[in-house]
């Protein structure tokens, strides 16, 4: 450099004030930029303490053994280990847009995602969830704000993402999960119970983030008072943990209101954490005792009768404290001989059938919690009114009832719940493979293990048939149209039609055939619906629908009624209840006081080619496909 107007410090000085961030790459880039200007500039934005920053606020995840083999290869330096984990973001985005085209590899690029890269890629697929969306998607009162740059099949392409991320946070879970069947692995209560949200698509990472900033802010309340304590001392764990109640109550994490009890969402700890502080009492001993544990205390839960209590151990002291974190308004640390009598007569044991020896009052190993858990779930599923069901989208429904599933199938090996999870149609569909198969079945009897890797393999195998081309002959409607049931009266969406064909139309190339209107389902759905007594019978067409009302649904022809005109809060209302709608549909063509239709994925266009025309015919014209011989019918 001719005129080294600035020693190298103050460069490096200068170029250290870049504020790292975990959505945008504007401050690496000027790195990188540098790096390229001059020598001087060079030997700054090269000095890998400048990248590290940078490198854990954006690369916040990663698979620990695949981290610990890249500071060993590039001996720490933060800038080498960026540039590869961009090579890994940039792998992983490339399967994701072949994930989208490729129905037939989707469960072989899922399992490389997995397996591969997991949790190394979890942020740039977190970053994809970001990206702006249409506006028919939004809420009106974010329309406004939506005028910006939307990419290219950006629905249809969070879909995917997100997919993957619940695909990659669901492994590790049932994993972990799996661990509670080996003696000696240790799992703790924490990872037990985080891995529920892992079905939510919520990363354990992101959950023990949260605990570790209320864990420090717990500190600093304690501080104000006697900290640190000494642990062998009975009074001061005592008061150490009735102070740790009074931090959780002032945070606002107490008793759950009893109309509410039993709630979906107190269930899990992402919701716990957030919008679901008034929880249960397994809930909130699980934060007091991850809290606790942060701490230096030995905290544990306790399978308690009606009531999940916390332990607290003293040191040197075979009896610990017995908590009742729920007790807000009370006392919380428990006289065994006092209080555990009337606190079981509070739940409903008489005092007279209750032997205090008998009852459960030790430290609890995560397992039981996990198996209590789970069957809370289901008692929450049995306690929602019909209300409840319709307001839920049908994806935390989905989502809740595949958590408790297979915590208890992993616990328990109970092989009635195996049907659920065979499903080609449940919507986490890129588990079959990683999840499922690879995961799941090693942790089952041999029994439930077979049936499970079998019904997998089956779909997996018919998944890598290419996808049929179905041209619409005999079909009147079309993949995105909005209708009403003419029988029930609910609003559904058109997702995929089906129709029969002969026996040598399924070699693994990509078909293209004249679909001969049918009933698709068995011959018993057939007869337990009354298909036959339909005026159009059985042989018409049958579309897949989804609705409001929750599940997707098969549906005659003759009970589809177009609605027109199509009000365009429908995309919204359906986009929030069916996480489904990025699978099929990117965008609307859609206005007040006309009709309208869903634009399809790149996937439904190749499937239905004749589809999109349909729809644009639809909406401009009002005219439906040729039915049945006549050219063509219309609305008015």
């Amino acid at each position: 450099m001719s005129y080294p107007w600035l020693p190298l410090e103050i460069h490096v000085h200068i170029l250290s004030e870049l504020e790292p961030s975990a959505h945008w790459d504007a401050s690496v880039k000027t790195l990188v930029n540098c790096s390229e200007a001059n020598t001087l500039l060079r030997n700054a934005a090269l000095l890998p303490a400048l990248w590290e920053p940078h490198y854990r606020v954006r690369y916040s995840h990663c698979e620990s053994q695949y981290e610990a083999l890249r500071q060993e290869k590039y001996n720490s330096d933060f800038r080498l280990m960026y540039a590869e984990r961009v090579r890994l973001d940039q792998e992983a985005l490339q399967l994701l847009e072949e994930m989208m085209v490729q129905p037939e590899r989707r469960h072989t690029l899922a399992r490389r995602v997995a397996h591969g890269l997991s949790f190394d890629v979890w942020r740039v697929l977190e970053l994809q969830l970001e990206s702006a969306i249409p506006r028919c998607f939004l809420p009106e009162d974010l329309e406004d704000a939506s005028r910006v740059y939307v990419p290219p099949h950006a629905v249809t392409r969070m879909f995917w993402a997100k997919s993957m991320l619940g695909t990659i946070a669901r492994r590790h879970a049932v994993r972990t999960w799996g661990r509670l069947q080996m003696p000696g692995q240790d799992v703790s209560f924490e990872e037990a119970l985080t891995g529920l949200s892992a079905f939510f698509c919520v990363s354990p990472h992101h959950i023990a983030s949260q605990l570790d900033v209320l864990g420090s802010l717990c500190r600093v309340y304690l501080c104000k008072g006697r900290w640190p304590i000494d642990t062998s001392i009975r009074e001061q764990v005592e008061d150490a943990v009735t102070r740790i109640c009074e931090f959780m109550r002032n945070f606002g994490f107490k008793a759950g209101d009893p109309a509410r009890f039993h709630n979906l969402f107190n269930h899990f700890p992402h919701c716990v954490l957030t919008t679901h502080k008034d929880t249960l009492p397994m809930s909130m001993v699980w934060l007091f005792v991850c809290l606790s544990r942060r701490l230096g205390l030995e905290a544990s839960p306790v399978d308690f009768p009606r009531k999940v209590l916390a332990h607290v151990s003293v040191s040197g002291s075979e009896e610990g404290l017995l908590v009742d974190v729920y007790r807000t308004d009370q006392k919380v640390v428990l006289s065994a001989e006092a209080d555990i009598p009337a606190t079981l007569a509070a739940v409903g044991i008489p005092r007279n059938q209750s032997n205090i020896h008998e009852i459960q009052t030790r430290a609890s190993p995560a397992g039981p919690m996990l198996l209590r858990a789970a069957r809370n779930i289901g008692g929450s599923f049995h306690r929602m009114t019909q209300a409840e069901f319709d307001e839920m989208a049908q994806t935390d429904y989905e989502s809740a009832s595949y958590a408790a599933i297979c915590a208890d199938l992993i616990l328990t090996n109970n092989g009635r719940a195996l049907a659920h999870l065979v499903d080609p149609e449940w919507p986490t569909r890129l588990d079959v493979a990683p999840v499922l198969m690879d995961s799941l079945a090693p942790l089952l009897s041999s029994m439930n293990s077979n049936l499970l890797e079998k019904r997998c393999k089956e779909i997996l195998a018919e998944s890598e048939v290419r996808a049929t081309q179905y041209r619409s002959g005999g079909v009147k409607h079309f993949c995105g149209m909005f209708f009403t049931h003419v029988t029930y009266a609910y609003t559904g969406c058109i997702v995929g039609w089906e129709a029969s064909s002969s026996p040598d139309t399924a070699p693994l190339v990509c078909l293209s055939i004249l679909a001969q209107p049918t009933c698709m389902a068995s011959e018993e759905w057939i007869v337990r619906m009354g298909v036959d007594q339909l005026s159009g019978g059985r042989h018409q067409p049958f579309y897949k629908v989804i609705t409001l009302m929750g599940s997707p649904r098969y549906v005659a022809e003759q009970n589809i009624m177009p609605m027109d005109p199509t009000p365009p809060h429908l995309v919204r209302s359906f986009f929030l209840k069916h996480q489904t709608m990025g699978m099929y549909f990117e965008d609307a063509d859609i206005a007040e006081d006309r009709r309208g239709r869903m634009l399809l994925s790149r996937e439904l266009r190749l499937k239905y080619p004749q589809d999109d025309e349909a729809g644009a015919q639809w909406v401009e014209m009002g005219r439906l496909r040729a039915h049945w011989g006549i050219e063509g019918s219309t609305y008015r």
